[in-house]
């Protein structure tokens, strides 16, 4: 398919090529290479992503009777559309509104719409938050393992804690980070409630539709988690060596001396970053104003970073404190 941006609308022609190039790498892969000018390589990428961006959103974008719209995300082995408005009711599924969220194939203005849908048809504070999907009422086999469970259960309709953890990632990278937040405080509440969640602290697998949190141990969440706190919430990140401090913190979340810290490790080296809000701003009215490092000042440009050449003359073996002032 390489350059051919002729037959992106004829899936017979890409299965054809599929099917060629399948068949010439069978038992036969003789290891010589050839070069491709970056270039057009490039090029070539962003026309294909370009065209699968336009037919998501002029082919999946969905409107239902009541009013609500998002992205459907899924087709059964009929080939019918999963999501949308059925005679047995709404069908809504999450994971294809992350993924459209993530990559920035929804606008800010779907972005609104999908967060208004998901909050009308997916969210259930009885167990944690957003579901992955509505009830279907149907045991649906053409659609994958989702039916081997129970509506509430796995992958069908429980709260799922990777997908929701993803869910807040993207508002949080896309700004909306009240919506953000409010995806990681539900789900964070509902764990640290043991008489429902019954579990010790931390992020399970799935809710249980009698809110009991399951498979304790068997989850790739946390680390979703961790990222999105670390990367997002308190906006420390890597860039090309520096740190960039890009904080995406609600005025709630600063205790009663106006501060919100966070410790973390960063090429090497430990770090305590600190914020503070003496002015009791909300996100989107702070902007940082002093940075501080071990009680020095430290002299930044208006991309809010810290050099890689800085961070690597700092002690190994010892806590840096970083004091950051928001005005």
């Amino acid at each position: 398919m390489l350059f051919k941006n002729n037959i992106y609308d004829y899936p017979q022609e890409k299965i054809n090529i599929l099917n060629t190039y399948c068949k010439s790498c069978n038992h036969d892969i003789k290891g010589r290479t050839s070069e491709i000018d970056i270039d057009l390589l490039v090029k070539d990428l962003e026309e294909k992503a370009n065209w699968i961006k336009n037919h998501i959103n002029s082919k999946e974008w969905i409107t239902n009777s009541e009013g609500y719209s998002w992205y459907n995300g899924y087709y059964d082995n009929s080939g019918k559309k999963v999501e949308g408005d059925f005679e047995s009711g709404t069908r809504m599924m999450l994971t294809g509104q992350v993924f459209t969220i993530m990559s920035n194939i929804a606008t800010e203005k779907q972005v609104k719409e999908i967060v208004k849908a998901a909050d009308s048809y997916l969210y259930d504070k009885e167990v944690g938050g957003y579901r992955l999907n509505t009830n279907f009422k149907e045991l649906k086999t053409d659609l994958g393992r989702m039916f081997g469970f129970a509506y509430g259960s796995k992958e069908n309709g429980a709260v799922f804690s990777h997908m929701t953890i993803m869910y807040a990632n993207a508002l949080y990278q896309r700004g909306f980070v009240k919506e953000g937040f409010k995806v990681i405080d539900a789900l964070y509440k509902h764990c640290i409630n043991f008489e429902v969640s019954k579990i010790y602290p931390g992020i399970p697998e799935y809710i249980s539709s009698k809110g009991r949190g399951m498979y304790h141990y068997l989850t790739g969440s946390a680390s979703w988690l961790i990222l999105t706190v670390l990367t997002e919430m308190f906006g420390v990140k890597g860039s090309y060596g520096d740190m960039k401090l890009d904080p995406k913190l609600l005025l709630s979340q600063f205790d009663e001396d106006n501060k919100a810290s966070i410790s973390l490790v960063f090429s090497d080296r430990k770090f305590k970053v600190e914020y503070i809000n003496e002015l009791h701003k909300d996100f989107g009215e702070y902007k940082i104003q002093e940075i501080f490092i071990n009680n020095e000042t430290y002299e930044f440009d208006n991309l809010n970073t810290i050099d890689k050449k800085y961070i690597n003359s700092l002690e190994v073996d010892k806590e840096h404190i970083i004091t950051v002032i928001l005005k």
